[in-house]
């Protein structure tokens, strides 16, 4: 190509006219273009000077009739149409873009007569099939553009129509950038960025405006790092043209902002939005201010500066009413980021207010297979997922995943951001099956591309780690989790705000595991990133202490956890104000460090706060935050056993959710469940285990609306119906086996099998099983969890090992009993505490494997199990009945014919019982066996006189004797009792 300096006599230097002409933005007339578009003065006058040719008949031609004419080469309408053309759409600003198909053109025909046409007339015909493909472009019709813009750049590549040329591949790289041929879009900025580079001391602007435009595409990359240095060298080459102080430096300051928001360079992009509204602030408003301000917006909206994000929104909007009718895309475009601005700010019901009302501009301007279209919908789902309305954000989503179908590939990369969307309001619901559907398809989208670094990407694997965290499969969350932060470690460096993410999540996961320290270091190393990124008072940061403060709750160092807990809710209230989510979240946040502490007044107070502050927050309307609340409050006031309070909270809670429901809201289920679950505790404290039983069953029934649930809740469902059931008042060990096996199936999908969650569920399905005489079941399962259980992770090892002793002992294996029962023993008699549970359950354990050694007859072994408690310790820990084993311990020693040790131990078995009340079957018990010993070691006399003790006692105490006096006689045989006892 011959490059030389272009006059402004040059046919085809009318680039900006046919930008302008094709922009959404149309002026109202000629002058108001030069205005806004800044064209060059010679440019209007000769385009003034061409439509002027035209004869009054011709002036009210319609574009139909004057290109008809333009094809029969009728005294160079060819010009005269694609001028009468351009200016028409500027003078009528019609409210939406042109539709060539309303005008009955044929695309192919054009083409086809473009390609006939006289070389020296064939630039002209280039420029119009740009023009037309520039419309195509707006209209989402990208291939149809690409075909225009195919024959636009053969042409122009042949013609000394440099500026055309360079303008023509950046536009075309741009097309081929938003069907993600991304391949093809960076050859043709590298192709244009080759041609602008020998021209840039003439035009140092076209080489900005390709330099920016291929940054936006490196961006798209996930290539930050290039594209800043692109927006760099634009930003340099405009200040050498313009100077520092140009308001036309505004738009490049917009590209660099929305290149930094990418890389995480917060401070950066607030400087530059300042910059922005500085060098226009002051300067008569016109269009591109307007634009510049919405930049400027949102990025103060990421920076949290949201009085100036609002102020700017503001302002953009009042000048957009002032220059065009309210039926503009850009009025349109500022709707859409006042309702992202408004969700940044968690205000949910102004956002849809606005994402509505954009949407309504939009359909005026825009057919509704249009991407734009398609992120309004997909916006919408999203506030409306963020406010409980399950089916309508789930309506919206689907909307905007069916519009990209129709536009574009499925392995086109937008579709893994809206797959995301959609899994993150599955997940909001607690359908973990759909949402992890979605995230995987959003990953595979990025990694078919060959984008298997890209940031985008990490931010769907810190979702799939978000979600495997909600199911309590820590070790596919920590998986990937690393994943992320090795992408953003390569990609983004070590210090950006991602980073701080994945930290804390880290932290999460880490803690689960019981690595305590690990998680602590990176909850740490988030609130250190995020205090560096957006200094030490703000959002972020206040949320880092939030997070920081409940892992120190759960390490139980309440006094760390207050007061970060403390430095949180400053925040808050510095930014935002009293009245805020935010802040009656960090209420709730204390509220429960207080409950850990078991300071359960003060964690009342706190709670009591948040729900006042939530109720002026939604102004006293239902809301699902506003039942959230008052249920937290009900638990509170449950723990200070004020139950009154606490039921009422409680149906407050259900009452606000039956209102969403007539009111046509989604309810969220899960929660609907969980309020139920707490009126069950309540009642269960109230010992009304039926009222109890009826909310359980409620609670279980609000996860019949769910495909998936939420496994925490229904686990705690599923473990209140099993105990409810299995309790003596109730008593329904089939129901409570029922529940008990649901509960382990859940658990099975959610634990690995060597976690302590799943071997509890084992544990207690056994224990039914037991009590229900299924003992050979019962040993299955337990045998099972032995293998898992540690003893310096599972202490309570011990326990199991007893069971499955006692169901071998049940079932007739002595043998096999007493080897479990040694295995419990040995670990109680390692273990040695002072503690009086341990002191009862090791005098359990040393009853059962004496009576299992003696059934083998063992005697020995029997006298040397029961020892240890019986005689050493017995007496310090009332834990267990002393007699019994006193009693015991003297029957064992009769059986092996010491009788002398026999005597001692039920005679210390008498001095418990004389402590006590009994029943003279008690006592008559141990004196027959007193009187049995003696009379074994000869001494008729004194075992004559127990039997007259024990005979006596029971005469003295009940009149029915006669069968227990049989009963002991049969037992013991004693032969020496007077006739008249036996009558």
């Amino acid at each position: 190509m011959n490059y030389q300096k272009l006059g402004t006599e040059t046919r085809y230097s009318y680039y900006l006219i046919l930008k302008s002409a094709f922009s959404p933005y149309q002026p109202k007339n000629l002058m108001e273009a030069k205005e806004l578009f800044n064209i060059d003065e010679n440019e209007i006058n000769y385009f003034t000077s061409i439509y002027s040719k035209l004869s009054a008949d011709d002036q009210v031609l319609s574009n139909k009739e004057i290109f008809q004419k333009a094809m029969a080469d009728q005294s160079g309408y060819l010009v005269i149409w694609v001028e009468r053309f351009i200016y028409s759409l500027i003078k009528t600003a019609q409210l939406q873009l042109f539709d060539f198909k309303k005008n009955e053109i044929n695309i192919q025909a054009l083409d086809t007569f473009f390609k006939s046409l006289p070389q020296l007339q064939q630039p002209v015909a280039a420029l119009c099939a740009y023009t037309i493909a520039q419309d195509k472009y707006y209209h989402s019709r990208y291939n149809e553009a690409i075909q225009l813009l195919n024959f636009a750049e053969h042409v122009l590549d042949t013609a000394e129509t440099v500026v055309q040329f360079i303008t023509l591949l950046n536009y075309k790289a741009n097309t081929y950038r938003m069907i993600a041929q991304y391949q093809k879009s960076v050859q043709y900025h590298e192709w244009a960025l080759a041609e602008a580079a020998n021209l840039a001391g003439i035009s140092p602007n076209l080489l900005a405006n390709v330099l920016e435009s291929f940054a936006t595409t490196k961006r798209y990359l996930g290539q930050y790092s290039e594209a800043f240095e692109m927006v760099e060298r634009a930003y340099a080459l405009r200040i050498l043209q313009q100077g520092e102080n140009h308001p036309d430096l505004a738009n490049a300051l917009s590209v660099r902002l929305n290149i930094n928001i990418f890389r995480g360079e917060f401070n950066l992009m607030r400087s530059d939005a300042h910059m922005i509204v500085e060098l226009l602030d002051n300067l008569p408003y016109n269009y591109h201010t307007a634009i510049n301000f919405i930049e400027s917006s949102m990025a103060f909206m990421y920076a949290f500066e949201h009085d100036n994000g609002l102020l700017y929104l503001d302002k953009a909007m009042q000048i957009l009413n002032n220059l065009f009718s309210t039926y503009q895309y850009d009025v349109a475009y500022l709707l859409h980021n006042k309702a992202l601005l408004s969700m940044k700010l968690t205000n949910y019901g102004k956002a849809l207010t606005y994402e509505k009302e954009s949407l309504k501009h939009f359909l005026l301007i825009l057919p509704e297979i249009h991407p734009e279209i398609s992120t309004v919908y997909n916006t919408l789902g999203l506030l409306y997922g963020f406010s409980g309305n399950r089916n309508e954000a789930i309506d919206y989503l689907s909307k905007s995943v069916n519009i990209h179908k129709q536009l574009f590939d499925e392995k086109h990369p937008d579709f893994a951001y809206l797959f995301n969307n959609l899994a993150a309001v599955y997940t909001s619901f607690s359908e973990f099956e759909q949402a992890l559907n979605y995230y995987i398809k959003a990953s595979e989208i990025y990694e078919v591309n060959g984008l298997s670094d890209h940031p985008h990407l990490s931010s769907y694997y810190t979702n799939l780690a978000h979600l495997y965290q909600e199911k309590g499969n820590y070790e596919n969350s920590l998986d990937y989790l690393l994943r992320a932060k090795r992408i953003i470690e390569e990609r983004l460096g070590h210090e950006h705000p991602d980073m701080g993410y994945v930290h804390n999540n880290l932290s999460i996961i880490y803690n689960e595991l019981g690595k305590s320290a690990l998680s602590l270091k990176h909850l740490r190393k988030s609130v250190e990133l995020n205090e560096k990124v957006y200094g030490k008072n703000h959002q972020n940061v206040a949320q880092s202490y939030n997070n920081l403060a409940l892992t120190y709750q759960e390490m139980e160092r309440f006094d760390e956890a207050l007061t970060y807990s403390l430095k949180s809710l400053n925040i808050f209230r510095d930014l935002l104000g009293e009245e805020c989510h935010e802040v009656a979240n960090a209420y709730n946040t204390i509220s429960f460090i207080y409950r850990r502490m078991k300071e359960y007044e003060t964690s009342l107070i706190y709670a009591k706060r948040a729900l006042e502050l939530q109720k002026k927050i939604s102004g006293n309307q239902p809301t699902a935050e506003l039942s959230i609340y008052y249920n937290n409050a009900a638990d509170a006031y449950l723990l200070v056993e004020e139950l009154d309070k606490s039921m009422e909270n409680s149906l407050e809670a259900l009452d606000i959710l039956k209102k969403l429901e007539k009111l046509g809201k989604s309810i969220n289920f899960i929660f609907l469940g969980s309020i139920h679950n707490s009126l069950a505790v309540n009642y269960v404290n109230r010992n009304d285990l039926k009222s109890a039983l009826k909310h359980l069953h409620l609670a279980e029934k609000a996860f019949e609306h769910k495909n998936d649930t939420n496994a925490p809740l229904l686990i705690t469902i599923y473990e209140g119906l099993t105990n409810l059931y299995s309790n003596p008042q109730i008593k329904n060990l089939n129901k409570a086996i029922q529940y008990a096996k649901k509960l382990l199936q859940i658990r099975r999908k959610y634990f690995a099998n060597n976690s302590k969650e799943l071997n509890d569920a084992m544990d207690k399905l056994a224990d039914l099983y037991y009590q229900d005489g299924k003992y050979r079941l019962a040993a299955g399962l337990l045998l099972k969890t032995i293998k898992y259980k540690k003893a310096e992770i599972y202490p309570e090892v011990k326990y199991t090992y007893s069971l499955i002793g006692r169901c071998f002992f049940r079932l007739g294996e002595y043998m096999k009993a007493s080897e479990y029962f040694f295995e419990s023993y040995d670990r109680f008699i390692d273990l040695d505490e002072d503690t009086e549970d341990y002191y009862y359950s090791f005098t359990e354990v040393c009853l059962e494997l004496s009576e299992s050694y003696l059934k083998l007859g063992r005697y020995s072994d029997a006298l040397t199990a029961i020892r240890p408690m019986a005689v050493t310790r017995l007496k310090e820990f009332r834990a267990y009945p002393a007699e019994i084993v006193y009693e015991y311990v003297g029957n064992m020693m009769a059986d092996t014919g010491q009788h002398n040790q026999a005597i001692e131990y039920f005679l210390k078995a008498l001095d418990e019982l004389a402590l006590k009340d009994e029943q003279p079957e008690s006592l008559g018990k141990i004196y027959y066996k007193l009187s049995h010993s003696y009379d074994a070691m000869g001494n008729l006399s004194k075992a004559l006189e127990y039997a007259n003790f024990a005979a006596e006692v029971i005469t003295q105490k009940t009149k029915n004797y006669s069968d227990i006096i049989h009963q002991i006689l049969l037992w013991h045989k004693l032969v020496h009792l007077p006739n008249r006892w036996i009558s």
